[in-house]
């Protein structure tokens, strides 16, 4: 499937967007005249489009301002702040739509199925009869039936907007693996991303451009990688800290590496003398191209960081999840995201492992550690 010489609009709204969104681009739209949109959804957003506009890679690059800053409380005077800021959001968002609006697309490539991109597809489209909408997959949420339901008969845009809604126009839906899609989409309209790969070097040097690879200090040269979650920062009561500690007393402090959570206010394991990372604005995926990561083993609770070398680059490491080790499992993964990731590990066993005990997952882990160089 190649799209060459059309124009084409790119949407992204959090990093791995970006790196999805670019490895799409230099595959199949290698020729085609881009436009850029980046909103301020995530950290450093800002920075990313100015690094897409240095680069010359994108005709026009556009930074929009959509993120809701105010969360619907139970007080009258909150309640008043909610909508007011709700309000203001979808007059920003008119304005957004009305900025981009200007130009005429042959197809839109994104992710996120909010009331802007709907708006924003909704205009385009008119403007182009033949526009063509082209859906990315955005990690494992995109295989669930939430996503799905972003765009049910009972959401704003369908009810108000475009009653066929945005699924009816879209022409492709690229995933890296369907076979996790929980979902009806029309088989024929899949397309299969192949993984992430440093050999695709177009892709590689634009990402590492985007993000200022070269600032980036933090060399992941320990045998195990422990991946911390926001489970402290939401208050969530896990024993990460106790199961870092236990794999101490095997491998030693000196072979851990902790990749710290961004929004995690304080660096518990550092102050514990574990190694951390410092730089937080890199990509987990763009630093695993330009690092060698084969020989390791990754732990986690539930992070999808440790799936992700043998879901999105094809890299066979073994990867422990121990949310089944834990009495009580933290909120989100009582949810149809937890039964996904449950079912990922499920179909790869033999790389991607979940023990339902600490003991059996310290006899699995002391095999595996004594086969890393």
């Amino acid at each position: 499937m190649t799209n060459q010489n059309k124009r084409l609009l790119i949407i992204c709204n959090a990093p791995f967007q970006v790196i999805v969104a670019l490895h799409i681009l230099e595959l199949y739209y290698s020729d085609a005249i881009v436009d850029f949109l980046v909103s301020d959804q995530f950290k450093g957003s800002d920075q990313i489009a100015k690094n897409a506009q240095e680069s010359k890679r994108f005709r026009n690059v556009f930074y929009i301002k959509s993120k809701k800053w105010w969360k619907k409380k139970s007080t009258t005077a909150d309640k008043i702040k909610y909508y007011t800021t709700l309000t203001c959001s979808v007059i920003q968002n008119l304005f957004n739509v009305v900025k981009v609006g200007r130009y005429t697309y042959d197809t839109i490539l994104f992710t996120n199925i909010s009331v802007f991109t709907k708006l924003l597809c909704s205009v385009l489209t008119k403007r182009n009869n033949n526009c063509k909408i082209h859906i990315f997959e955005e990690g494992l949420g995109t295989y669930s039936q939430v996503y799905a339901e972003s765009d049910s008969e009972k959401s704003f845009y369908r009810r108000f907007i475009d009653h066929k809604g945005i699924f009816f126009q879209t022409e492709r839906l690229y995933l890296f693996h369907p076979q996790f899609l929980t979902w009806y989409f029309p088989p024929e309209k899949i397309c299969v991303i192949p993984p992430l790969s440093p050999s695709n070097k177009s892709f590689l040097n634009l990402a590492n451009q985007l993000f200022k690879y070269s600032n980036n200090i933090d060399q992941y040269d320990k045998k195990v990688i422990f991946f911390e979650e926001s489970y402290y920062a939401e208050g969530d009561d896990v024993p990460d800290i106790e199961i870092v500690n236990m794999i101490s007393q095997y491998v030693g402090k000196d072979n851990i590496m902790i990749k710290v959570h961004p929004r995690n206010p304080i660096n518990r394991f550092k102050e514990l003398g574990y190694k951390t990372n410092i730089n937080n604005s890199i990509p987990w995926e763009l630093i695993m191209l330009n690092q060698p990561i084969e020989n390791k083993i990754f732990v986690t609770i539930a992070s999808g960081a440790a799936i992700n070398p043998y879901l999105y680059l094809g890299i066979k490491v073994s990867s422990y999840s121990l949310l089944n080790c834990l009495k009580n499992r933290p909120g989100i993964m009582n949810t149809q995201l937890g039964e996904l990731m449950a079912n990922v590990y499920a179909t790869f066993p033999e790389y991607l492992k979940a023990p339902t005990d600490f003991d059996s997952f310290i006899t699995e882990f002391s095999q595996d550690i004594s086969l890393v160089k």
